[in-house]
């Protein structure tokens, strides 16, 4: 996780690095749901619907802010 906030080289990806950390959570709670039958209180589902609006909204402000940047140059 160091590397990957290190190499986002400006406030866009790293917003979007953190946002994708998140995703873990919806990943897991929807395993849990079909392999275990877990029971996801609506608190739950709020929140993963939260962690995908949040993402969501990082990936079209990274969009707007850079419309025409050039791919990442290696």
């Amino acid at each position: 996780m160091t590397r990957a906030y290190s190499m986002s080289q400006n406030h866009g990806g790293t917003l979007m690095v953190a946002n994708l950390q998140y995703s873990g959570i919806v990943f897991a709670a929807l395993y849990s749901l079909i392999l275990f039958g877990d029971n996801i209180p609506m608190t739950g589902w709020a929140g993963m619907a939260l962690i995908i609006v949040s993402a969501l909204a990082a990936t079209v402000l990274q969009a707007r802010a850079a419309p025409d940047a050039p791919a990442e140059e290696h």
